[in-house]
């Protein structure tokens, strides 16, 4: 698992964002569902009536009937009975106001004629005529309105139906998904805090483990080992501690045997060189594979070059530390070359190079990856430095140089690409001015780079 320090901040942020999106659109998903079950419901109710009551009965209530106005009025009763209905009322065109109604509350009949002049009078066909809100003594309704026409139909209603429903459960359930939305943002919100707190203790721990592995290697005890995984700039930090810690144990181990031999001078003098073998790969060559390395002019201790082979992939590098000592360069070159090879056999091939490229002051670092399992030529690149890897006569070249001086190296290697690459190796450095200096790889497949094709 990889992890970035800096992803940690967010965590917090991005639930609290998560649970706030959710939980608005669970609150207007249920709004609209609630809304439209009370549409459908008044709507229902307001058509039922109509069509009950019918032309011929809204004639007789006008004419005063009182048979078929307590008729009419039970069957009010029993439509109000259920549901969520607050008023019925009746209207006759005829008459231009109500001939019966139904309320719930007895306050409700100064909406008879307010409801008949504003809404229901141009009413041609059934609606929802108020959203939900104040209608006369109720604080959260809705109301739909049907119209009346006679049996056989005819272009004007005779008269009209309108209905008043309680739609106080949308305030209800609105506050209940409200109060849910809340609890849900604030447990997103927790989780977000409690895993970017585990993940911070976490990364403490191992940050405490890499203080007290530094205070063991300040004591003098280079051999102890650490291993911290998890959190990839932690990780990173503790492979370099190790290999410093690696490298400091050769320095002293070597200047001890200096002074034990009796001449303390080549303390000074003689490391550099006798790094010369850790600035260099100590591994077998890639099967597949023949390498020239050919050195030119007077190599700098800050140079280093070496290959190692993966499961599918054979990598080669070449390239020097940019500033310092004799010493220091020595000892910088190795700890590139160790974690190097380390690195690539620990984590993806292009994550090693990248992240070396960036703790170190390179002058130069260029990298080819060849993959058995891929025809065609390898995957080159320049980390740092400024010359470009060459394809010369059937070898792939890396190499240490700059571009002022890719002209003498790309027009030297030409007079040797039919040469083996250990030959060429030999030879090109009696092509080169004095005055030049650097490392150059001569990579050439000698063999199929696929079991399959070996087979």
């Amino acid at each position: 698992m990889t992890i970035r320090l800096q992803n940690l901040l967010v965590i917090p942020p991005i639930f609290l964002i998560l649970g706030l999106a959710v939980g608005f659109l669970a609150d207007r998903a249920g709004r609209v569902e609630i809304l439209w079950g009370l549409q459908e419901e008044s709507t229902a109710v307001a058509v039922t009536v109509a069509e009950m009551t019918g032309a011929d009965a809204v004639n007789r209530l006008t004419a005063g009937d009182t048979a078929v106005a307590r008729r009419i009025g039970d069957n009010l009763n029993e439509v109000a009975r259920s549901g969520q209905v607050e008023s019925i009322i009746v209207y006759s065109r005829i008459k231009g106001a109500s001939v019966l109604d139904w309320h719930r509350d007895s306050a409700a009949a100064a909406l008879d004629d307010g409801l008949w002049k504003d809404r229901v009078k141009a009413l041609r066909t059934h609606a929802v005529i108020g959203a939900p809100g104040a209608w006369g003594p109720y604080p959260e309704a809705m109301v739909a309105a049907a119209p009346i026409y006679d049996a056989g139909g005819g272009a004007e209603p005779r008269g009209a139906v309108a209905v008043v429903i309680d739609a106080s459960r949308l305030a209800s359930v609105t506050h209940d998904l409200r109060r849910d939305f809340l609890l849900l943002v604030l447990l997103a919100t927790g989780i977000g805090i409690s895993a970017a707190l585990f993940l911070s203790m976490r990364i403490g721990h191992q940050v405490r483990e890499l203080g007290r592995y530094g205070a063991t290697v300040a004591s003098g005890e280079y051999r102890v080992q650490v291993e911290v995984s998890g959190v990839k700039e932690v990780q990173d930090l503790s492979n370099t501690l190790g290999t410093m810690a690696s490298i400091l144990s050769d320095v002293l181990s070597r200047g001890r045997r200096t002074l034990l031999l009796g001449d303390p001078f080549q303390l000074g003098q003689g490391l550099p060189t006798a790094y010369r073998e850790a600035r260099l790969v100590d591994g077998p060559l890639p099967r597949g594979w023949s390498v020239g390395v050919s050195e030119i002019g007077k190599i700098s201790p800050g140079g280093f070059h070496g290959w190692v082979e993966t499961s599918d992939q054979a990598v080669f590098w070449v390239g020097e530390v940019a500033d310092g000592d004799g010493l220091d360069l020595a000892v910088a070159a190795a700890t590139v070359n160790r974690a190097m090879g380390q690195g690539l056999r620990h984590e993806k091939p292009e994550d090693a190079p990248a992240s070396l490229a960036k703790m170190f002051s390179l002058s130069s670092f260029q990298v080819a990856w060849f993959d058995r399992t891929l025809p065609g030529p390898p995957d080159t690149r320049v980390l740092a430095g400024t010359g470009t890897p060459l394809d010369k006569g059937g070898y792939q070249v890396l190499h240490s140089f700059h571009a002022e001086q890719m002209e003498a190296l790309s027009g030297s290697l030409s007079l040797f690409k039919d040469l083996s690459a250990e030959q060429a190796a030999r030879e090109i450095p009696l092509s080169f001015p004095q005055r030049y200096s650097g490392e150059i790889l001569l990579i050439r497949t000698v063999a199929p780079t696929s079991d399959k094709a070996s087979s």
